[in-house]
């Protein structure tokens, strides 16, 4: 299960292989990375108040990125923890 799959957008993802993606598939950035998710075989829930990013959230079952973005995408790391690192928390504490 993917929690915030998105990654919130960070302004970094824009520096990866995803704006690419993005335009060669004429989907989103948030797009490319939902259906990353979904090809890796994990649950992304996604969060949204705007019915304009609703349906687009669904909209990703009509391509299907290629093995060879898979790996660009999933090397692509910006290092970036939006809640608790799970390798480096007590969550007996939380």
């Amino acid at each position: 299960m993917a929690y915030t799959p998105t990654g919130r957008m960070d302004e970094r993802l824009s520096k990866t292989v995803i704006p690419k993606l993005a335009e060669k598939y004429g989907k989103s950035m948030a797009q490319i990375i939902i259906r990353w998710h979904i090809q890796l075989g994990n649950i992304p829930i996604v969060n949204t108040t705007s019915k304009k990013h609703f349906d687009e959230n669904y909209d990703v079952f009509d391509f299907q990125l290629l093995p060879e973005e898979v790996e660009a995408i999933t090397a692509a790391n910006i290092n970036s923890r939006l809640r608790y690192d799970p390798d480096n928390c007590d969550f007996r504490q939380l």
